[in-house]
């Protein structure tokens, strides 16, 4: 078994550790419940488990809505992360339809960011922008039958560089 199959195991233990934590004392816990679900997910999708991590992307939204609707300034970045991952998850299944509105959604909470932080969410924002309407039209065209996935990441705002826990930013196929 190589270090990507040993990873789910671990990071479904991690998230194990953290419900129960979050089940002593919510407010303490749930920022890493979430941190750990998210990346659970993304383990997941790395082994080709896209449908089990579906359930872990959803679940792992719904706890940063939660947490940004305590504290806005704090998990905003978060939930649009987790969001434009969901979105690029429900794509990659094949539920492209629901894909978008989430996508959007997210689309959204970065254009917000980088109004009140240009140089540490601009790069986010075109990603998540950019990508999906440009290989949409491009795939529907050469009429793609969805194989392809474009494989560019999310930089982490302000460094260029791939940000941990994020999934890839196109959520429509490349030929």
């Amino acid at each position: 078994m190589g270090l990507r199959e040993e990873a789910p195991p671990v990071s479904a233990e991690a998230v194990a550790l953290y419900r129960e934590l979050a089940e002593l004392n919510r407010d303490a816990y749930l920022p890493d419940l979430a941190v750990s679900l998210r990346n659970h997910a993304v383990r997941l999708v790395e082994t080709g488990r896209r449908e089990e991590a579906l359930l872990i992307s959803a679940e792992a939204v719904k706890m940063y809505r939660e947490l940004a609707v305590l504290n806005r300034d704090a998990y905003l970045p978060a939930l649009a992360m987790s969001l434009n991952n969901h979105a690029v998850l429900l794509a990659e299944v094949g539920r492209r339809e629901e894909a978008l509105p989430v996508s959007k959604e997210a689309v959204k909470m970065y254009r917000e960011l980088a109004v009140l932080n240009r140089d540490a969410y601009l790069p986010a924002l075109a990603a998540a922008l950019g990508q999906p309407r440009r290989t949409a039209g491009r795939d529907r065209a050469a009429g793609g039958d969805g194989a392809g996935q474009r494989r560019s990441r999310h930089p982490a705002p302000g460094t260029g560089r791939t940000q941990p826990g994020c999934l890839p930013v196109s959520i429509w196929p490349t030929r």
